[in-house]
């Protein structure tokens, strides 16, 4: 799997949610404020990228089944 990068545009922002418009087809979403960096205003233009973490996917399901083992015949 590969990253994938978008360009947003901050549409509105609302306490902490702001609402942004993905890529150039411009599909609306509401994105928590948080994530964004500091000082990011309505108007501006972000480059966002997602990378999936399979190293992390793999240590999440190696954890939960050791605690599925843990728990043995006792749910």
């Amino acid at each position: 799997m590969k990253s994938k990068s978008e360009i947003i545009f901050v549409d509105s922002i609302d306490d902490d949610m702001c609402r942004i418009l993905v890529g150039d087809s411009a599909v609306p979403a509401d994105f928590p404020l948080l994530l964004l960096p500091a000082g990011t205003c309505e108007g501006d233009f972000l480059l966002v990228t997602i990378t999936p973490r399979p190293d992390l996917k793999k240590q999440a399901i190696e954890e939960s089944i050791k605690l599925l083992e843990d728990l043995g015949d006792n749910p």
